[in-house]
């Protein structure tokens, strides 16, 4: 038999090189990982309490990484607390029915719904009295009056879910400012408003939004609730604009506080252009905070947090701007076309920019305009923008002897070069603080030519807590694979399709955000000196070639509709926008297999194999196949797994797959719902996975059992403190409260991009840009698995939109598929080493996700090199499933938990 990397084409090898990989879920990928999970990972809980209780600790240091200052104006924390006036600045009057506990946001829906119990939750106002109760010196006080008529005004969301469709999800609740200044919602004689500027001067403004699962959010209305009682009622004003209501509030309290900070609350990026007012000091992005991270909010704004997270999206004034803004979600189905090629996010920002796309832009629209022109009437917030209580110098230095930064500035380079770049940073200012430090790279770029953006991230790093006067040297090395563009088209006109480098200048330049550079001599300039064709990949040696476009589409239908001038092209971006929504196109591709296979298995042989046994080495009777792998009734062949997980060409693999019956195959197959099932024949026991990614979230347990696990911050504010430890660290936090409560496998995490601000799972995603979504998902994948989790990392490809994700076709070009949308999932393969995939619903192209053979078999396994197990999303069965396991597709999530197929 074929090794496990082949996924074969004939039905009955096909079912078995799946069932194999099944089993990698049980033994892994590599020694090393099997042999933690037999021997342990060095983790000795007592109970599973103190594994969750490291859990909810870790919540909180999410938020302290995580949370963004996009404006501050004094330099230091809006309510620092200062010794010599200990009065000073310790109360505050919060505005927004948001802030109270029925309004205040943990998390989004969907898979991103919280089942947090009442006792784990730490809302808004509670994370100021935990921290007031911890720090009564430093405590910061609150107006209970405005409290106490925002929590009366409206008990609770008329909408809680998002998976049922109802549009009224997206509901924007605030009062009239009228009710304000209302003598009839008077306190002790005085209105709300003069009975705040009585209480303070400080003035918090929490504004929110929330989106999930199965919905993206409404780009040209949504819904308002802004009196007592009433229904949701339609507006023709886009979700993720402000309302009348919000900008009549921040008009009100700007005009009659002195101190005033906006904390946002919010899923999705809400239009940023209200912010610009002078009269609005401090700005925070807190997105969702998950069971307990508002803990991390009033230590923020004290002070004894220094924020250090950086924006993962760019913040505008007008979303209707985004390329992408007519061709997504909910006014573009059952077909999307993703018209803005790869000028995603801060790609195309920048490069219109360069291009003098934006001269002369005047957002007219006055509740959405900051007042300005050009690039900054447009951008507010730059990706990447993110400030801090203390400041920062640079230099680039040596390290171990070494320049800093080799080859020298001004070499040529090739595709092996490796090359090194050392920056000091050194906290400058009065208090202690971490900084991020963001790496671009610019390629040469012919007008007609390849497709480029003027510029794009390629690494990141942020130091440790520096106290005032300390430095650190932070190191990159830089593989000028990921600097090479994607030619699907030979636009050069030399000849090849695929990778280049094309011939002259590479610039690498150390950047403040994808806007502003950081310190003159942080720019690096290489050459390179003719074109590099990269055929084959890098870590494989496998050829690389278009698996998607026009005729050489693997099932004969190119992915870009066979109509480039749908696209937009630097070379002429006015041009080339599109404005308006294009018309569906439906075409499905062909089923093709990836692979022919010359013999055929033998079931029920007895060869004596069995994966786990019973205590006396015996084969394990049926009651015991339910036991979790760490259960005392059951006991793990640990030379039998180490002997296949080393090598997945050893014979043995035949004489275990042979050992199956046909029945425990199949249903290894097509009963993945939230578990790999058992196998007597094989001495397989079930096995637990659990949704993902903020925590272990959904699973096939109870909800009553579900909700004791941890439930995390927003993927978001993972990538928002552009941090690959923290990452990691959060992979290893899941990973031990799985191992501590007998969970295998995670549906997780997600590295889709956020192709639109609009994305109703964008909080379950990192990033608009491919490059941090992709490191951030590895190093997550890194710890889970150094803790022996297994980790399927979703959803494989272009899963960006909710709207009829099930039957939705995608469009694009092979150049934005491979650059933007699995560039994640390549890092995630190559740098995480994931053992786990999850295809999506969605038609990749013309063709189902979990029946794309170019994209499971011919990119996944043959370029990339992955091994492992490829999972769908949720299914109510598994009626595709021959066709799927063709293709590369290995376990159906099936939540029907239906096992009646015929393979043969």
């Amino acid at each position: 038999m074929k090794k496990v990397g082949k996924i074969v084409s004939g039905v009955g090898i096909a079912l078995l090189a799946g069932v194999m990989i099944t089993a990698d879920v049980l033994c892994g990928k590599y020694y090393n990982f099997i042999d933690e999970g037999i021997n342990g990972s060095g983790v000795n809980y007592d109970d599973a309490g103190k594994a969750l209780a490291k859990g909810d600790a870790f919540v909180k240091e999410i938020m302290e990484e995580g949370i963004t200052m996009l404006k501050n104006t004094s330099g230091k924390a809006p309510f620092a607390y200062d010794s010599s006036n200990p009065e000073a600045n310790r109360k505050v009057n919060v505005f927004g029915w948001s802030s109270v506990d029925a309004g205040f946001l943990i998390s989004g829906y969907g898979s991103g719904i919280s089942r947090i119990p009442e006792n784990k939750r730490v809302l808004f106002f509670d994370g100021f009295d935990k921290y007031n109760k911890t720090y009564p010196k430093k405590k910061i006080e609150y107006n209970e009056n405005l409290k106490n008529f925002y929590e009366k005004w409206c008990g609770g969301r008329k909408v809680s879910e998002s998976l049922g469709g109802n549009d009224k999800l997206y509901t924007n609740y605030n009062p009239k400012v009228g009710v304000y200044t209302d003598s009839a919602n008077s306190v002790n004689g005085k209105t709300l408003l003069e009975d705040a500027k009585e209480y303070s001067d400080n003035a918090i403004i929490v504004i929110s939004r929330q989106s999930g699962e199965a919905q993206d959010c409404p780009q040209q209305y949504s819904y308002v609730v802004n009196e007592k009682g009433m229904e949701p009622t339609r507006v023709e004003r886009g979700y993720l604009s402000l309302t009348d209501e919000e900008i009549d509030m921040i008009n009100m309290v700007k005009n009659n506080f002195s101190n005033v900070t906006i904390l946002l609350n919010c899923t999705n990026m809400v239009e940023c252009g209200a912010f610009e007012d002078e009269k609005i000091q401090n700005v925070y992005y807190i997105g969702v905070t998950g069971q307990s991270g508002a803990r991390a909010i009033p230590s923020v704004l004290v002070g004894d947090v220094n924020p250090s997270g950086r924006i993962t999206e760019t913040c505008v004034t007008d979303h209707s701007e985004n390329p992408s803004f007519y061709n997504f979600g909910r006014v573009s189905s059952p077909s999307v076309t993703y018209v803005e090629d790869i000028y995603v996010g801060y790609k195309f920002f920048e490069t219109a920019n360069e291009e003098g796309y934006w001269n002369g832009y005047t957002n007219t629209d006055e509740k959405k305009s900051n007042g300005k022109t050009g690039y900054d009437g447009i951008v507010q917030y730059p990706f990447g923008h993110g400030l801090s209580y203390t400041t920062f110098d640079y230099e680039l230095v040596g390290k171990d002897g070494e320049p800093g930064a080799t080859p020298s500035k001004g070499s040529t380079i090739d595709l092996n070069t490796n090359i090194k770049v050392n920056i000091k940073v050194t906290n400058t200012g009065s208090v202690k603080g971490k900084d991020v430090v963001e790496l671009y790279y610019s390629a040469p770029y012919t007008k007609g030519g390849i497709e480029k953006a003027s510029v794009n991230l390629i690494d990141f790093g942020k130091t440790k807590l520096l106290n005032p006067g300390e430095s650190e040297i932070l190191s990159f090395e830089i593989d000028p694979y990921y600097m090479a563009s994607y030619d699907c088209y030979d636009k050069n006109g030399n000849g090849f399709k695929g990778y280049e480098l094309e011939h002259g200048e590479y610039t690498l330049k150390f950047m403040k955000n994808s806007h502003e550079d950081l310190f003159t001599d942080g720019v690096i300039k290489y050459n390179v000196a003719s074109d590099i064709k990269i055929d084959k990949d890098k870590v494989t040696g496998n050829e690389v070639k278009n698996r998607f476009t026009g005729e050489d589409a693997f099932d004969e239908i190119s992915i870009d509709r066979d109509d480039t001038s749908l696209y937009l092209s630097r070379s002429n971006f006015a041009g080339t926008i599109k404005k308006e929504t294009l018309e569906n196109y439906t075409k499905s591709g062909k089923l093709k297999r990836t692979r022919t296979y010359e013999t055929l298995p033998t079931f029920n042989q007895d060869n004596g194999l069995y994966l786990y046994t019973d205590l006396d080495g015996n084969k394990i009777t049926d009651s015991n196949l339910l036991h979790s792998p760490n259960s005392s009734s059951v006991k793990a062949n640990i030379e039998l797994m180490k002997e296949l997980g080393s090598d997945y060409n050893n014979p043995k693999w035949d004489l275990l797959l042979n050992q199956l019956t046909y029945s425990d195959a199949t249903n290894l197959i097509v009963m993945g719902g939230y578990s790999t099932t058992e196998a007597a024949s094989v001495g397989k026991i079930w096995m637990r996975d659990n949704d993902g990614p903020m925590g272990l979230t959904r699973s096939n347990a109870s909800v009553t059992e579900t909700s004791q696990w941890t439930w995390f911050p927003m993927a978001g504010l993972i990538g928002n403190s552009f941090n690959k430890e923290l990452a990691n660290n959060y992979g290893k936090t899941i990973a031990n409260e799985a191992n501590a409560t007998g969970v295998s496998g995670w549906y997780a995490p997600g590295c889709n991009i956020r192709r639109s601000p609009f994305g109703g799972r964008n909080n379950e995603y990192y990033s608009e840009d491919a490059m941090l979504s992709g490191y951030m998902s590895a190093y997550t994948v890194k710890g889970a698995l150094s803790k022996r989790l297994t980790t399927y990392v979703k959803h494989f490809a272009l899963n960006e939109c909710e709207t009829n994700r099930g039957a939705i076709k995608t469009w694009t070009t092979e150049q934005a598929l491979r650059e933007i949308y699995l560039r994640a999932f390549e890092l995630s393969v190559k740098v995480g080493g994931t053992n786990g995939i999850m295809s999506s619903f969605n038609c990749v192209g013309g063709t189902s996700a979990k029946q794309n053979g170019a994209l499971l078999t011919y990119v996944l396994r043959d370029e990339w090199g992955f091994n492992g197990t490829v999972v769908t999303d949720w299914v109510g069965g598994a009626y595709d499933a021959k066709e799927g396991i063709q293709a590369g597709n290995n376990l159906w999530l099936n939540g029907a938990q239906q096992n009646a197929h015929n393979f043969r």
